[in-house]
């Protein structure tokens, strides 16, 4: 019976040692291996990414996103990241405690909205205008490497259907700051002439604009100049502005600088015979200069960046302080005639106002056969032109021209003179030339000219328009203008004297007589002091019968006198 009982036991125990080793085969089929492992997808602009788990066997989760955020334990999280590289680690588990990990590295680059400076080259700024009006854009390779936008890299196509006032405009990343960088330059290529503005809007003052006329030449530098210290976030460009020209047109190297000064204006006539007397320092007149106690040199203008005198050349008088009449003398080569010319002027320059400038005459070997007269300067450190008349009793007596400046004064003191003149009907100008104008001098009434301005007055001889503007208006309220044939596609210099009773700007220039009054124009500043003032006008993007020469006296009050209007075409046949 023992014996039984223990083959029984050993029986039982196999059993159990059987069905434990059975259990555990069980646990393993229960319990399958983890697999960890994701997906995304990036929103490229933004920098989020959408999360895709594809792990397998798990139930939980744990997310590193590689950066200092917190773990994550969505199935599928969302994560915004910023530029940068970052390597994400997911841990995947289930309720046995079994786990497996995956990682995967991203790498986010979000596109830069545009700002200036603007290349189009940028592989992550987004450059994408808005286009309007029937314009179109595109990025595309310098389609012509040459000019002044030598590169091989890309450029803005810009190309216009014909209608008027299309264009497109950047909102830009950062914004336009004015308050020192005045001016914003572009390479632009065209092959025909033609005006492109620039607006700049959206800012912390009232959108402004200026206009830049490119020659037709290919790839050309323009130079959009403000008056303004604002900021602005967008950038709108019209190429032909109210104009209906079509074709395709390209930018590139968008960028802000300082405002460039004015070139100056190259000289083209020149005499010093006493017939047609005009001292222009078109060349080096030193061998004609006498000098007695004062120095003379024929030197570049010191200050042509204005309205009155951008002249490349003048003359620079340095007095030595040795005796107080320190002068300057020119010998010509007959006596002057002041029974068909006025009498002389001369622009000058002087460091301080209430300068004595005297301009006396002489016989050469008769210093007593004399006549003089003198002026003092009203402004300080700017040219200013002065006015000597001289009557016909003063014809036929001499031929000595002296210059004196701050006489009776014994110092050492520079002054810079330009375009000593015979000035008057028969001055060294020649007779008034008109242009393309009738009665561009007034002395034919107001004959030709038109507007609520006109109003000619006659004093001392000399005809010319007096506009007193009474009350503030709008632009084009108070305007002076004659009808002209202009040609479209030309340039044209529009010359003219003015002055005003105070400080104040007018707007000047050629365009359409008719809708829609296309026009190109500049704005000048007066004075009190007459001034010549010469505008380089192009008539690209307009241009027939029916046109203008145009003075506008805007909102401003005060007195505006004009005389002496030359239109003149420099490249007509």
């Amino acid at each position: 019976m023992r014996e039984l009982l223990m083959k029984f036991k050993y029986a039982l125990t196999i059993i159990l040692a059987f069905a434990l080793v059975n259990c555990e085969e069980d646990d393993a089929i229960v319990s399958p291996k983890v697999t960890a492992g994701f997906t995304y997808t990036l929103n490229v602009d933004t920098g989020t990414v959408t999360f895709i788990n594809i792990s397998e066997n798990a139930n939980t989760y744990e997310w590193n996103f590689g950066d200092d955020s917190e773990v994550s334990t969505l199935i599928n999280p969302v994560k915004t990241y910023e530029n940068g590289t970052y390597t994400i680690v997911l841990k995947a588990n289930n309720e046995s405690g079994t786990s497996d990990s995956f990682q995967d590295e991203i790498t986010i680059l979000i596109p830069e909205i545009a700002s200036l400076p603007i290349s189009f080259d940028g592989t992550s700024t987004k450059y994408e205008p808005t286009a309007f009006g029937g314009a179109s854009f595109s990025i595309v390779d310098n389609p012509d490497s040459s000019g002044s936008n030598t590169s091989t890299s890309k450029v803005g196509a810009v190309t216009n259907s014909g209608a008027a006032w299309e264009g497109l405009y950047f909102d830009l990343g950062e914004d336009i700051d004015l308050n020192t960088l005045k001016s914003i330059s572009m390479n632009f290529w065209s092959d025909a002439p033609i005006n492109v503005l620039l607006k700049l809007e959206e800012g912390s003052g009232a959108p402004i604009e200026t206009t830049a006329s490119h020659g037709g030449s290919g790839w050309e530098p323009l130079v959009f100049s403000y008056n303004s210290s604002n900021s602005y976030s967008r950038l709108t460009l019209f190429v032909d502005g109210p104009g209906t020209t079509s074709g395709t047109f390209y930018i590139d190297d968008i960028i802000q600088i300082e405002t460039p000064p004015t070139p100056c204006t190259s000289e083209v006539t020149e005499s010093l015979s006493a017939a047609d007397f005009n001292l222009t320092f078109m060349e080096d007149p030193s061998t004609s200069i006498i000098e007695d106690g004062a120095d003379f040199s024929w030197i570049d203008n010191p200050d042509f960046d204005n309205d009155l005198n951008k002249s490349c050349k003048v003359g620079q008088i340095t007095k030595l302080g040795n005796n107080p009449w320190d002068n300057n003398q020119i010998d010509l080569d007959a006596k002057l005639d002041f029974t068909s010319n006025t009498g002389l002027k001369i622009k000058v320059w002087s460091a301080r106002a209430n300068t004595e400038v005297r301009i006396k005459l002489e016989e050469i070997g008769n210093a007593s056969n004399s006549t003089e007269q003198f002026l003092t300067t009203s402004v300080t450190s700017a040219w200013e032109e002065l006015m000597f008349p001289f009557t016909g009793s003063d014809s036929g007596k001499f031929n000595k021209i002296v210059i004196f400046f701050d006489l009776n004064a014994n110092n050492t003191d520079t002054y810079y003179f330009d375009d000593l003149m015979l000035y008057g009907t028969g001055s060294g100008v020649g007779p008034f030339d008109d242009g393309l104008l009738t009665n561009g001098d007034f002395e034919n009434g107001g004959t030709a000219w038109s507007g609520n301005a006109l109003n000619v007055q006659m004093d001392g001889g000399n005809s010319y328009n007096f506009a007193d503007v009474t009350a503030a208006g709008n632009p084009y309220d108070v305007n002076l203008s004659q009808v002209v044939a202009i040609e479209q596609g030309k340039n044209y210099t529009l010359t003219f004297d003015a002055s005003s009773d105070r400080n104040r700007t007018i707007l000047a220039g050629i365009g359409l007589n008719q809708d829609p009054w296309t026009a190109a124009t500049e704005t000048v500043s007066l004075t009190t002091t007459t001034q010549t003032f010469t505008l380089n006008l192009s008539s690209a993007d307009f241009g027939i019968a029916n046109s203008r020469v145009l003075f506008d006296m805007g909102a401003e009050v005060g007195v505006v006198v004009i005389d002496n209007v030359s239109l003149v075409c420099t490249d007509c046949n």
